[in-house]
């Protein structure tokens, strides 16, 4: 950090154990409303990797529900699928997986698969709940309104100005940001995008706004950064690795390639070469996914004391 800024970190990545990160705080209103429509089972979607399908698998398990993951990804059997990192909790957990090409889009692509299964699961006497791309709904957007309730006192009193949170689904970074401006507070929340762009992650959050007949401006609530999600979602180099190595050995704090590794790294980037952030008190809101470092894509190497 240069010497003028001050960092603090929210540990969300600490909340539930296997199932801690930032999905279990939308997750604990999307299955209390599946619980209270009669669910049986609950259908949601992600990357092969997603922190948010395991979160939601373990979860559910807790509750009675069973599990149905609709995943990206390349291999076209689940007996291709490697026993590693957030899938070895999901197949762990009993959850049945069903497969979707890894470029398949949210609209209408998961959309409708997760519609399909529905629809099978009625067709048995099932009821099924569907639950968005990384929880990211009306409902699952109490969550972070309820957790930043949690968040203003303790960077209140530490003085912080800015709040930085990495952006997947948006849902997290649209609940801070919508609870800064409903409860008049005053930092600056800074979105690092890691999929998609500024201006998807602005539209979401335009949408939901409009949604909740709220007359802001998405872009008046937050600052959404591009140009640090590397050779795409879930893609991450060398110099990832070693960032995320680097604050590991500096401090105990494990962050993960895909989420939390590139938020950091941007907010590095924002303090060392953009000057942004000079002689601001900043929270960096770890978001968790220690699991998907799990993954079997990496090797320290021969990295000797």
């Amino acid at each position: 950090m240069p010497p003028s800024s001050t960092l603090f970190i929210k540990r969300d990545d600490l909340t539930h154990g296997t199932g801690a990160g930032n999905k279990i705080r939308k997750l604990e209103f999307l299955l209390a409303d599946a619980l209270a429509q009669g669910a049986t089972d609950v259908i949601t979607c992600g990357g092969a990797q997603s922190n948010h399908c395991r979160s939601t698998a373990i979860l559910a398990r807790e509750v009675g529900l069973q599990p149905h993951l609709v995943l990206r990804t390349d291999s076209t059997a689940v007996s291709e699928l490697p026993s590693t990192g957030n899938l070895l909790l999901d197949q762990v957990l009993g959850s049945c997986l069903h497969l979707v090409p890894k470029r398949t889009a949210y609209e209408p692509g998961l959309r409708n698969a997760m519609a399909a299964i529905q629809a099978e699961l009625a067709s048995k006497g099932r009821r099924g709940y569907a639950i968005p791309v990384g929880g990211s709904n009306l409902v699952g957007l109490f969550g972070y309104l309820e957790g930043f309730a949690e968040l203003h006192p303790q960077c209140e009193a530490a003085g912080v100005s800015d709040i930085v949170v990495t952006c997947g689904s948006g849902g997290t970074a649209c609940g801070l940001a919508l609870a800064n401006r409903l409860l008049g507070s005053p930092y600056r929340i800074w979105a690092v995008a890691i999929c998609d762009d500024n201006r998807y992650f602005y539209q979401h959050v335009q949408e939901t706004l409009d949604a909740l007949a709220l007359p802001w401006r998405a872009r008046d609530l937050l600052t959404v950064l591009e140009g640090f999600k590397g050779k795409g979602y879930g893609e991450y180099g060398p110099e990832h690795v070693d960032f995320i190595r680097d604050v590991a050995v500096r401090s105990g704090v494990v962050l993960d390639p895909t989420y939390t590794g590139k938020g950091a790294f941007a907010l590095r980037t924002m303090l060392w070469s953009l000057r942004v952030l000079q002689g601001a008190k900043v929270t960096f809101v770890h978001t968790g996914g220690v699991f998907g470092f799990m993954d079997g894509r990496i090797s320290m190497g021969d990295r000797a004391c």
